[in-house]
């Protein structure tokens, strides 16, 4: 057993007190700062990030320009960024990167590729002038052009997938007629899919050029309802996020021209491959529900009288479809809301003149 020691508990008190004060010495605060000064640097600091932002934008913008109608520097872009970002750093660089080359790289210089290349450097153009500020109605004109560029490439791959499909069941059924293909039929088709459709926020040229969150401000005119569609290849989207709304907003008739569109274009499809199946579920439910918002949109523009007569007439043909309950109680209350006037203005009484009171002398 130890022995007390009055000397020994002392020191050890004051031991455990001065271990206690160190963290409150160790708190103490700076010397005062000069908060102006620092305020003053701040403001200096954002505009000067302003500045880099708009350089750094300017500079991707003139290289991905410079891919839009020049189809060899477009597929040289491509693959330096497919190198970059798929093979660089890996075990056997050289001979994996020549492998991809010579398979599904050896597309790049098919004009489908070609055109799925211009179509996603046009449209990541297009969404660098809109984060760099430019106003949707501004940029307008290019959108629908490059949804018309667009939409024929889209039309041009799928007659080139359904020849694809007709010489290969040609050929498996040891018929004549079938089409000697090209070998890389197959890397075209996958790869003008992977390039139309993927988004060019994140797709490989934007990860290579380091662009991505330059890109993902287009998106940010979300909170003030101005959408932005981020694939190239999705006409739909673009429509429904950036061009219908600004239709609507300016009663433009072009909305209409929109909708009969789509009904050509899904006729077509419907009876591309000669299916009774797929062509009447077009007619009893697609072309119905493109019907009705043709005449909602129809509405939207100032075409309230032609748009009703539109609705009413698809309620009383199709009364068997999923949306019928619906179209009937939104065509019920948009009726009743014409019929209901329009309150009367409310007139203040007028102010007896002898409730007047003149003012003092």
């Amino acid at each position: 057993m130890i022995p007390f020691s009055p000397s020994r508990h002392l020191a050890t008190a004051l031991f455990i007190v001065s271990a206690a004060a160190l963290p409150l010495r160790a708190a103490e605060d700076a010397p005062p700062v000069d908060m102006a000064q620092i305020l003053q640097a701040l403001k200096g600091l954002k505009t000067q990030q302003v500045q880099q932002s708009k350089a750094q934008k300017l500079r991707a913008l003139q290289d991905v320009t410079a891919a839009v109608n020049n189809p060899a520097r477009a597929a040289e872009i491509w693959e330096d960024a497919v190198r970059a970002t798929q093979f660089a750093g890996a075990s056997k660089e050289a001979t994996q990167f020549r492998e991809w080359k010579d398979n599904e790289g050896s597309a790049l210089r098919t004009k489908e590729v070609a055109t799925a290349l211009r179509l996603h450097f046009n449209w990541m153009a297009l969404t660098l002038q809109r984060s760099a500020g430019t106003e949707v109605k501004e940029l307008l004109p290019a959108v629908i052009q490059h949804t018309k560029d667009a939409t024929a490439a889209k039309i041009a791959m799928d007659q080139f997938a359904e020849n694809m499909k007709k010489d290969r069941d040609l050929a498996n059924s040891g018929k004549h007629g079938a089409r000697e293909r090209k070998n890389n039929d197959e890397a075209v088709k996958k790869l003008y899919d992977q390039i139309a459709s993927k988004p060019v926020g994140n797709g490989i040229v934007a990860q290579w050029l380091r662009i991505e969150g330059l890109l993902s401000d287009a998106a940010q005119g979300k909170a003030k309802g101005e959408g932005w569609e981020m694939s190239a290849g999705n006409v739909d989207g673009i429509y429904s996020t950036i061009v219908l709304p600004v239709f609507r907003e300016q009663k433009d008739p072009r909305i209409l021209e929109y909708w009969d569109l789509k009904l050509r274009l899904g006729a077509e499809e419907a009876t591309r491959n000669k299916l009774d199946f797929e062509a009447g579920k077009f007619n009893v439910e697609t072309r119905p529900q493109l019907l009705w918002q043709r005449a909602q949109d129809m509405a939207a523009i100032g075409q309230k009288n032609r748009a009703m007569s539109e609705m009413f007439t698809l309620v009383k043909t199709y009364p068997a479809h999923p949306n019928a309950a619906a179209w009937l109680a939104s065509l019920e209350q948009q009726l009743a809301q014409a019929l209901t006037p329009a309150p009367a203005p409310v007139i203040p009484p007028a102010i007896p003149a002898a409730a007047v009171v003149p003012p003092a002398p």
